[in-house]
């Protein structure tokens, strides 16, 4: 029916091509698989076309299943933590993703975010529990309170 093996497409998708198969068999209204779809009649149409033209498999993303061009390659991943074990045993377990990226920045001359090797140390479980922000104190009702008559704040 699909194409592809079921168990690869989503409920989501299953539903999508369902409903534009009923609006290019003329069984429902492009604005009828609109409104169930959620999305706009031209967008609608387009998938309808893409349908008519690719089959089933029109309905999918066109990346899915593709690896994102700028990600990191385990060996890339493996040598950043080589590196971070070495400073980590240097700094006396004080390092964190700020410091380990401007070290990589001066020493090594690699550059990554600091929230990309944030998320590296967080998989591999070496990135300490954040703080959490302080509760922003209330005001109190009896902030103006008279001290002894004299009005003044306390």
């Amino acid at each position: 029916m699909l194409g592809v093996a079921r168990e690869d497409w989503t409920l989501k998708e299953v539903n999508r091509v369902a409903m534009i198969k009923q609006a290019v068999d003329g069984h429902i209204t492009v604005r009828d698989a609109a409104e169930h779809l959620g999305m706009s009649e031209r967008q609608v149409q387009r998938l309808k076309a893409r349908v008519k033209s690719e089959g089933s498999v029109g309905i999918r993303h066109r990346n899915k299943g593709k690896i994102p061009h700028n990600r990191l390659s385990q060996e890339g991943r493996d040598e950043l933590m080589k590196i971070f074990m070495e400073w980590k045993h240097k700094c006396d377990d004080g390092l964190n993703a700020s410091h380990f990226c401007d070290i990589l920045k001066r020493d090594h001359q690699i550059v990554y975010s600091r929230q990309t090797l944030w998320r590296l140390l967080k998989c591999y479980g070496m990135v300490a529990i954040t703080r959490q922000a302080r509760k922003h104190r209330t005001r109190r009702q009896d902030y103006y309170v008279s001290a002894a008559g004299s009005g003044k704040r306390l």
